[in-house]
């Protein structure tokens, strides 16, 4: 395991709010080569010894993770139950002929 470079990858995501690293990079990180199903409670291990009592957030997209301090939001749900009030279209005038 290396804590110090686990311990910079953790002042980052204090800093910035998230990080985002190749899988086998984190693995390597904590002395690992293959993903097993306790390398996610050997991280959160290295978080609480870290002094961090709020929790860390994983996501994984192909082979990048990216922790963040906060919670993914579903943006899709969100945007699409929001709805901005509309203004009503003008009228449109009449074309009148002048009076002859």
């Amino acid at each position: 395991m290396k804590p110090d470079l686990l311990h910079a990858l953790f002042h980052d995501i204090q800093a910035y709010g998230s990080v985002r690293l190749r899988k086998s990079k984190l693995l390597w990180m904590l002395g690992r080569v293959l993903e097993t199903p306790t390398v996610w409670d050997m991280l959160m291990r290295e978080w609480a010894e870290f002094g961090q009592t709020r929790p860390l957030h994983g996501f994984q997209h192909g082979d990048e993770i990216t922790l963040a301090l906060h919670a993914t939001d579903d943006i899709g749900a969100r945007w699409t139950t929001r709805r901005e009030p509309t203004s009503r279209p003008m009228p449109l005038l009449q074309h009148l002929e002048p009076a002859a």
